[in-house]
């Protein structure tokens, strides 16, 4: 593009801009459709001409400004990618975070069923006692028995009927 000094885009714009007024106060005033037409196509080549005439930032930058904003549009361009990223390596984290939760919590749960299940046979042990002394010795086969190591089983230890401590649930914690 050729440089043109500022008096001159000045007037230039003047008359571009005065002309443009012009043929829109000819456009509201007229009714014919096909004066209309031709109108709407005069404004619209004023307006190209307007962009061109109007000042451009870059008409009054040196080769350092050029420089400057090359540099400032590379690190917005460079922050931006470093964000997502981040972004994504949080994602990451927070995934890991997650499941090593969920597993600690799944260890959790277990102990504590096992404590529970303990504790219960640990109750039953003195009533089986009790059962065995008063009874003759006899061991009863369908409510529970005795393992070779001298745990009590039961027939319902199978069932995982534990409500008081649930899975936990991971949606939308941040």
């Amino acid at each position: 593009m050729t440089y043109y000094d500022k008096a001159f885009r000045k007037s230039l714009l003047e008359l571009l801009t005065s002309y443009r007024k012009m043929l829109e106060q000819a456009s509201v005033a007229s009714n014919e459709q096909n004066y209309n037409i031709l109108v709407n196509e005069k404004i619209r080549k004023v307006d190209e001409a307007l962009k061109i005439v109007k000042p451009s930032t870059f008409d009054f930058l040196t080769e350092r400004k050029i420089e400057k904003l090359q540099a400032d549009e590379y690190l917005k361009e460079r922050e931006s990618e470093i964000q997502k990223e981040y972004e994504v390596k949080l994602e990451l984290a927070k995934q890991e975070l997650r499941e090593s939760i969920k597993a600690e919590l799944k260890r959790e749960r277990e102990k504590k069923k096992k404590r529970k299940r303990e504790q219960a046979a640990m109750d039953m042990l003195p009533a089986l006692l009790k059962n065995m002394q008063t009874s003759g010795g006899d061991i009863p086969t369908n409510e529970t028995a005795s393992s070779s190591d001298g745990e009590v089983k039961s027939d319902e230890q199978g069932n995982d009927d534990f409500t008081d401590f649930p899975e936990p649930e991971f949606e939308g914690i941040e």
